[in-house]
């Protein structure tokens, strides 16, 4: 019974053994099918990293000639920016200006008096407006806070108010209308106006009052005594003959109800008043004696006769109260008489009756008996109030105001943006200084986009002389790697060794790079070595091997210098419009786009190699596959033919030792 085995199973003679070596034989060839599948998508992988370095390289180069070049972009220098700053774009024109900043625009800002932090706001429906753009909503009532929170949620860019604790218990609010300039002012109306005037933001103002300027009078009577026209603290005194006119600073346009108001107050002379005293005849001076060789002669003096005094009669009594004229520039007219009073009596005058705009004001005397006194003159609408003002302003909306080519400019905000063509002024701080602006070209833009191409360029260089070779120095020469960046390097190191594409792509790119190109300024700037950026295979010295790998190496004095020279030709070095077809078709970055276009686009040159390799993984697979079933069906056949040939031997030997026993039995 030890020696049972069942056929199949168990198996005296090693079958199980038999057939996994067998099989492991057979499976040689998966081995190479899955070894060719990691090669192809190794390779596969190889190509995927090389387009991705064209791409890169592709698409910084095109920003060296494209709409997007640097060599357009302009930047803006100012002398000052504390007090003005400003950017250009592309159309902006290379040139200096002169701005002084007068004043900066402001928008309006009401601060509230302190209250309590338990004020409560009543409910209500309240409404703001700035400019010309109102703000409602219905306030149920509650804290300030809860006031202001709705309030900013309803305003959105217009309005915002502000809840300030300003000690333990108390609380102030700010309101400050969003938008900047004169025409963007804060109003308060219905429940928000009651609001403002509780808390001591605002307080009512009176209407706007014109007054003549004292200094500007005019004096239109000749001939008379100096004290005819009296001035006393703004009340004039006119005597007999006296005539003045006041001319406003500019002409005040009058409307419906405006009125001229005046005090007048009328002073009756005696005849006895206006009776001239004689005059005092002049004082003579001495004059002295002389001495002569010692003889002496005194003065004998000077004597002036007056012939005799004859009082002048008192003039004709002449009674007129014809005092006020007025003019709109073009015509005057006369203010009906007035009645006398010795005592001030307000006169009101309705201009809108006899003229639409006020020029100037005309005042005179023409009583011989009468001298007539006039104060506080004023011309104002009682029935137009100037509304409201802050009672405490943070600030209060006005214009920027710049001075630019000895004009004055009036904007509604900080940022003037249609006073230079393509140019943004930032207003900063008003001065009296005047600030110096400079558009140049952006040649730190441009520099950075050299740099980038050239870090773009050396980046795919790399990639395709560690693909293409099997030396290690090229992997150690690469100071910026790091340590996976390395490791992954030297796994890569020669995985497309000998590929002429891949070579021929390499000698292709170094020879867009060092070959020259036209620009505008010829030989004095054709080749990218004139920049400062050169292949450093052309470097001097002795032998180094690591500058023999076609590398670009960037000079940055020298293309600091460069830069600061003809923006243009620099431009036209990577792209340039040779025959005018308004396409771009000569330079460094043209040929270079154009030739790694063929590579990098959908269908070219890497994409097809990429199909073919997805070609060959996709039949690699079904190989892997169909192999792996015809071993699977092998394994099983020997199975089957060991297990047949196990019963088979069991039966042959099972057969013999029966043979055995009867031969051994018949013996006995």
């Amino acid at each position: 019974m030890s020696d049972l085995s069942i056929p199949g199973l168990t198996s005296r003679y090693n079958t199980n053994e038999i057939v996994q070596g067998l099989v492991e034989a057979e499976s040689t060839r998966l081995n190479s099918l899955e070894t060719n599948l990691d090669t192809l998508e190794v390779e596969k992988r190889h190509w995927q990293e090389i387009n991705r370095n064209l791409a890169s390289l592709q698409t910084g180069v095109k920003k060296l000639f494209g709409f997007e070049n640097p060599f357009n972009e302009k930047v803006v220098q100012s002398s000052n920016e504390a007090i003005l700053t400003a950017t250009a774009d592309r159309t902006a024109d290379l040139t200096k200006y002169n701005i002084k900043v007068l004043q900066l625009a402001s928008n309006d800002r009401f601060l509230s008096a302190s209250m309590d932090d338990e004020y409560r706001v009543p409910g209500g429906d309240y409404e703001f407006q700035v400019g010309e753009e109102d703000i409602t909503f219905r306030f149920r009532g509650g804290k300030l806070q809860d006031f202001a929170r709705q309030l900013n949620d309803q305003s959105e860019d217009l309005l915002r108010a502000t809840v300030v604790r300003e000690t333990a218990d108390s609380l102030v609010m700010l309101k400050q209308a969003i938008p900047t300039g004169s025409s963007n002012r804060l109003f308060f109306k219905g429940e928000s106006l009651q609001l403002a005037k509780d808390i001591s933001m605002i307080r009512q103002i009176p209407a706007e009052i014109e007054r003549p300027n004292f200094q500007n009078m005019k004096t239109l009577s000749t001939e008379l005594p100096a004290d005819s026209i009296n001035i006393n603290n703004e009340e004039i005194t006119l005597r007999h003959g006296a005539r003045v006119e006041f001319p406003l600073d500019s002409t005040f346009p009058i409307e419906d109800g405006t009125i001229l108001k005046m005090e007048i107050k009328v002073v009756e002379l005696a005849d006895d008043q206006l009776v001239h005293q004689q005059p005092t005849p002049p004082e003579l001076p001495s004059v002295p004696g002389i001495s002569f060789q010692g003889i002496k002669l005194d003065s004998a003096g000077m004597d002036l006769s007056l012939p005799p005094w004859d009082n002048p009669p008192a003039p004709p009594r002449v009674e007129d109260m014809s005092i006020i004229k007025i003019s709109d520039g073009n015509n005057n007219y006369d203010i009906p008489p007035l009645v006398p009073s010795e005592n001030f009596q307000t006169v009101e005058i309705t201009l809108k009756d006899y003229l639409n705009q006020l020029d100037s004001l005309e005042l005179q005397n023409l009583n011989t008996h009468r001298d007539i006194l006039i104060r506080n003159i004023e011309i104002y609408n009682p029935e137009k109030s100037m509304g409201f003002e802050a009672v405490n302003p943070a600030d209060t909306a006005q214009d920027a105001l710049v001075e630019f080519n000895g004009i004055e400019i009036r904007r509604e905000t900080n940022n003037i943006d249609d006073l230079i063509p393509g140019v943004q002024l930032e207003l900063n701080r008003a001065s009296d200084e005047v600030v110096d602006l400079a558009i140049e070209p952006d040649r730190e833009l441009a520099k950075q986009n050299l740099i980038e191409f050239v870090f773009q360029y050396n980046s795919a260089m790399t990639r395709m002389l560690i693909l293409s070779q099997d030396n290690t120095d090229l992997v150690d020469e690469i100071e910026y790697f790091t340590d996976d960046e390395r490791d992954k390097a030297m796994e890569d190191l020669g995985g497309l060794r000998g590929n002429l594409t891949l070579m021929q792509l390499k000698t292709r790119l170094q020879s867009i790079v060092t070959a020259p190109y036209e620009t505008r300024q010829g030989n004095a700037l054709a080749l990218l070595t004139q920049l400062g950026i050169s292949s450093n295979e052309t470097g001097g010295g002795g032998y180094n091997a690591s500058k023999l790998r076609g590398y670009l190496e960037v000079d940055e004095n020298q293309l600091d210098q460069a830069l600061k020279g003809d923006m243009l030709a620099i431009k036209e070095l990577f792209g340039k419009d040779s025959d005018g077809d308004l396409l771009m078709d000569s330079g460094i970055g043209v040929q270079m786009d154009n030739y790694l276009r063929a590579f990098t686009q959908t269908g070219g040159i890497i994409a097809m190699k990429n199909d073919r390799i997805d070609n060959q993984i996709d039949s690699q697979n079904d190989d892997i596959e169909e192999f792996k079933s015809y071993l699977e069906d092998y394994e099983d056949d020997l199975r089957k033919e060991y297990g047949q040939m196990d019963g088979m031997l069991n039966q042959l030997e099972n057969s013999s030792n029966s043979l055995d026993n009867m031969f051994n039995q018949g013996n006995n």
